[in-house]
Formats: structure tokens, C-alpha cells, sequence
């Protein structure tokens, strides 16, 4: 049994809370800036999940393979894509992908990579059925930041935690999963999770400002001597101001 399976109806029902649909606005935001899909578009989205995202890549009139290991997860994508045909999912894993090379424009895979074992094998399958022209975009929680430790703390208080299991990369880390390729990275989540406690008057006010103030400042940060070379969540050494998930983008040089 793979640690998502029986997982499907907890993982939506938080999506459905307005910290959860917050966060998903956030995150989202900055993968779509970054993934630039556009209609006509063919994509795969590794480790989808229920569907979150391929879902919304459909939607944007794209046609979409949905991947991952999970059978439980995979059936509740099915259940929600019923009646969209651009969409159909099919369990497979990150690193063996069964796909012909040059198979996709954009290779999309977010909050998945935090549990694989092997990310450097499994960027290196996603660039593989990547074509020429195309992107390839993951994102994850950043490893070091705020929302990493919650779930690092959350697991360590649960044995039956599925972040048991979880890595939390880092962008240092990121940067060797593609020897060779210079990717692009952006951030979100620089709202700390006690910003968002239920009892925090404006909380979703206060997440707005501080995204839009953050996106400034850790461009800024990140291009001061030393801010690319030393980073570790994206920030570097600058750990008092990191953002939770990080976006990284390769492109792939060529004409379609």
C-alpha cells in the first residue's frame, strides 16, 4: 500500500477549509507564473494527486495525463474529472515514467517530490518527455522553512504522519537534480503558519501583504553577493525571511 492510499477524502476535505483554499490560491499563483500553460497544450502532472492540478491544466484547455502512485488518490480524480475528456489519469511512478520521449509541452509537478525518494532520477524521466520549447515546473515545501518545520513537528508527534516519510528539499539541493541546466526559481508562502491560526484577526489580509512584500524582498535578497551561491530554502543565509514553497522552472532549448 503506498502512504496516500485511504489518504484521498483528508486530502480534499483540507482543500475545502479557508486555510486550505488560501494556501492553494498562494501556491497556485506562483505555478501558473511560472508554468505559463497555455491552451492547446499537451501536460503531465507527477504525483497528482486527486487531480488538483490537472484539473485546473484541463480547465485552461489543455490536454493532461495525470500520474501517481496512489490507486486511492487516482480514483478520486476520476470521480471528480467525470465528464471532462481532456483530462485521464494512470498510476505511475516518478522515475519510470512510461511515456515516449518528447511526449509533453509541459511537465508540471507540485508538492509531490517531497516524497521521492530518488528527485534527481525523476527530473531527469520528466525532462526526458519533456519536448523541445517545453517547461518543466516542480515545486514543493521549501526545506528549512517555516511550513516545513510545521510538518516536520506535526510528524515527529505522529507516527502515522504521511510526512514520516517526507524530505523537504532544498533549493541548493534543486539546483544538481538537472547537471548543466540553469533553472528558475520563485517563492510564495512567506506567511508563517501561526499568521493563519484561525484566531489571527486578518489573517488572509496579512497573507496578501506579506506575499506581495515578500515576492520584492527575496529578489532582492537573492540577488546580493552571495544569495544564489549559499542558499538552502531559497534564501540562503538569510533564514529569517524564507518562503514555505519554492517554484523551480527548467526550460528546455530547442524548437517544437
Amino acid at each position: 500500500m503506498e502512504i496516500f492510499d485511504g489518504q484521498a477524502a483528508e486530502y480534499d476535505a483540507w482543500y475545502s477549509t479557508p486555510e486550505g483554499r488560501r494556501l492553494d490560491a498562494l501556491e497556485k499563483t506562483a505555478v501558473w507564473r511560472a508554468a505559463r500553460p497555455k491552451a492547446g497544450e499537451t501536460a503531465l502532472d507527477v504525483g497528482c494527486g486527486t487531480g488538483n492540478y490537472s484539473l485546473a491544466l484541463a480547465r485552461r484547455g489543455l490536454t493532461v495525463t495525470g500520474v501517481d502512485v496512489s490507486t486511492d488518490m487516482l480514483a478520486a480524480a476520476e470521480r471528480k474529472a467525470r465528464g471532462l475528456e481532456s483530462v485521464k489519469f494512470m498510476r505511475a511512478d516518478a522515475t519510470a515514467l512510461p511515456f515516449a520521449p518528447e511526449s509533453f509541452d509541459l511537465v508540471l509537478s507540485v508538492t509531490a517530490f517531497e516524497f521521492v525518494k530518488d528527485p534527481a532520477r525523476a527530473v531527469s524521466e520528466c525532462w526526458r518527455v519533456l519536448r523541445p520549447g517545453g517547461r518543466l515546473v516542480v515545486a514543493w515545501i521549501a526545506g528549512s522553512g517555516a511550513w516545513a518545520n510545521l510538518y516536520e513537528k506535526a510528524a515527529a508527534a505522529d507516527e502515522n504522519s504521511v510526512f514520516q516519510r517526507a524530505r523537504f528539499w532544498t533549493v541548493a539541493e534543486a539546483r544538481k537534480w538537472l547537471p548543466g541546466i540553469s533553472p528558475r526559481i520563485r517563492g510564495a508562502l512567506w506567511t508563517p503558519p501561526l499568521w493563519l491560526g484561525k484566531g489571527t484577526w486578518g489573517r488572509f489580509w496579512i497573507a496578501s501583504v506579506a506575499e506581495r512584500i515578500g515576492r520584492v524582498i527575496w529578489v532582492v535578497l537573492r540577488r546580493s553577493p552571495g544569495g544564489n551561491d549559499s542558499d538552502s530554502a531559497g534564501c540562503g543565509w538569510r533564514q529569517s525571511f524564507c518562503p514555505g514553497f519554492v517554484v523551480v522552472r527548467w526550460d528546455k532549448k530547442g524548437e517544437r
